[in-house]
């Protein structure tokens, strides 16, 4: 309701993501992994993911090359509407519940964690709002290439989280799952170049497969590996400021990095890079934290 008023007053299109947070409140998905439900937790993940990105390619190759922010919601929305009810049959509940009224003190934990997993769920699909008018209509058509490839890379390091996440969240150290994540998306990378090869030596006509895409998603990729099971340790120490630190430090650096971007003009493969900085903040920034705790 907030969101939609604030577009009213603003005619901002970024408000209009806030429009899905229900949906997003009642994915469920994080209640699986509570229960050691991992597995099924992955698949409700990796389902949503798939419902997003199917979602997103037929509003790019039916209706046009400019995406607003409305269907992001709207891809988004349904998305974790799947997830949330595929949650709920697997705990055997309702989807939709009358919830209680908690105390203020639950309440304000329960909002700022409402937040800051809105803000980290949305920071990388709605990245083409804030640098939609610094772009071209072929780097438009470059950058969903290139992010639907990235986005089911980022969802097989979602899945590989969350079945491990009992583990990851309980023993000392976590650097042996880091390396899992690491090592499967460089062959998941390598299983792509293999493929570009092949393509290129039969000759088949498939050009969104470019060797430029390649170079930048190999890139990207490898940036947002280190550490990546850092954040999860992090968050699940149920401290809101320590966990509100690293993804502020995340935002704010894509707002900046994009604004010193936009003034130099940057190619859209520098953007890009951007969402893979940013991922690698938010790992190491949870990797001092968690030492900084421990001592």
């Amino acid at each position: 309701g907030l969101s939609g008023i604030l577009y009213l007053l603003t005619h901002n299109e970024l408000y209009l993501l806030g429009l899905s947070s229900i949906a997003i409140a009642m994915s469920g998905d994080f209640a699986l992994y509570a229960t050691n439900k991992a597995i099924k937790g992955s698949i409700v993940a990796f389902i949503r993911s798939v419902t997003f990105s199917s979602l997103m390619l037929g509003i790019v190759f039916y209706s046009s090359t400019t995406i607003n922010a409305l269907q992001i919601t709207a891809a988004w929305a349904i998305s974790f509407i799947a997830c949330g009810w595929l949650s709920a049959r697997y705990l055997e509940t309702k989807y939709a519940v009358t919830p209680s009224m908690p105390s203020a003190t639950e309440f304000k934990t329960i909002g700022l964690i409402a937040v800051l997993i809105f803000i980290y769920n949305n920071l990388r699909p709605s990245f083409i709002l804030l640098i939609n008018d610094d772009i071209t209509i072929d780097e438009h058509v470059y950058y969903f290439e290139l992010y639907k490839i990235y986005f089911i890379l980022f969802s097989l390091k979602r899945v590989i989280t969350q079945v491990y996440y009992k583990k990851i969240i309980t023993e000392n150290s976590s650097a042996r799952y880091d390396a899992i994540i690491l090592g499967t998306l460089m062959f998941a990378i390598a299983i792509l170049w293999s493929s570009k090869f092949i393509i290129n030596y039969w000759s088949i006509p498939l050009y969104s497969l470019s060797y430029k895409i390649l170079i930048d998603l190999t890139i990207i990729t490898l940036l947002s590996s280190f550490f990546s099971t850092s954040f999860t340790k992090l968050f699940s120490l149920n401290r809101d400021i320590l966990i509100a630190l690293p993804i502020a430090l995340a935002v704010l650096f894509i707002v900046a990095a994009s604004y010193f971007l936009k003034n130099d003009a940057a190619p859209v493969s520098y953007y890009v890079y951007t969402l893979g900085v940013a991922e690698l903040l938010i790992g190491l920034a949870s990797v001092l934290l968690l030492r900084a705790v421990k001592k």
